[in-house]
């Protein structure tokens, strides 16, 4: 089947378009290049460890709605002089697959049977551990929702 089209129904021509959605899995991690925020000051694992506390506190709570960015969450935070923020908000034109919803609780946005304590957490750490960026962090998409850790402020 195409991914648009029309048919001819002999009372009308129905148009129809098939929306692509997105699985309930976390996706590739996106890495800031080394110089994206020109030159930074050192980025430490404590810091980042305890920004990512405050920035997934009550997360299990309060959900995140496609299309209402009053509740997308945005932390800025220093590391030392060194500003840094940790967000989470729903990726623009994302849709889940079935069963679908328009809210995600990012303490748990793949709706994990256990996703134990930390999963926001390490979702955010993991931004700043795994890509070999000198510490500026990248971004990782889990389902709809994105949690990005970048040394600015927006």
């Amino acid at each position: 089947m195409e991914q648009s089209g029309a048919i001819d129904v002999g009372c009308g021509i129905f148009n129809y378009a098939i929306t692509a959605t997105t699985p309930r899995e976390v996706q590739e991690r996106n890495c800031y290049t080394a110089d994206q925020f020109g030159q930074h000051d050192d980025i430490y694992e404590h810091n980042v460890r305890f920004i990512s506390g405050f920035t997934c506190a009550g997360t299990a709570l309060k959900p995140i709605r496609r299309g209402d960015p009053s509740t997308y969450i945005s932390y800025p935070a220093y590391n030392g002089k060194q500003p840094v923020q940790m967000n989470i908000y729903w990726k623009d034109g994302c849709i889940l697959d079935y069963p679908s919803t328009d809210e995600i609780y990012p303490a748990n946005p793949l709706e994990l049977d256990d996703p134990g304590s930390t999963f926001c957490q390490d979702l955010l750490i993991n931004n700043w551990e795994k890509c070999d960026n000198t510490g500026v962090g990248g971004n990782v998409q889990a389902g709809c929702l994105v949690y990005d850790f970048k040394a600015a402020h927006d």
